[in-house]
């Protein structure tokens, strides 16, 4: 295994576990790292595509997100900070419509 596809595999087991924890059953794993598909599910609400990568290409990631979610799901991506180690500490991308539509839906 690459060093790059270890690096991969440790933050997408960091997400999931984080995820699990904070969502319980609504949160699914759905792909292992270096398959096509989103990477986890927020049931209902989002798809997300994790990634740390050193160089920030938001533009390719959210296409992959957004093919990923297909029509019942919000595509965000979560992408690890540099000189950061905690998921707590990640970023979460999206656009602002779908950041809209998902405050309209926790409004409810």
């Amino acid at each position: 295994m690459t060093n790059s596809r270890a690096k991969g595999q440790r933050w997408e087991t960091a997400v999931h576990n984080w995820g699990a924890t904070i969502f319980g059953d609504q949160w699914q794993r759905r792909n292992n790292a270096g398959y096509e598909g989103d990477d986890y599910r927020i049931t209902g609400l989002v798809s997300i595509e994790a990634k740390n990568q050193a160089r920030l290409d938001l533009p390719a990631w959210h296409r992959q997100a957004d093919t990923n979610a297909g029509d019942n799901h919000l595509p965000a991506v979560l992408h690890k900070r540099p000189r950061h180690t905690q998921v707590s500490d990640a970023w979460v991308t999206m656009t602002a419509r779908d950041w809209a539509a998902l405050i309209k839906v926790l409004q409810r």
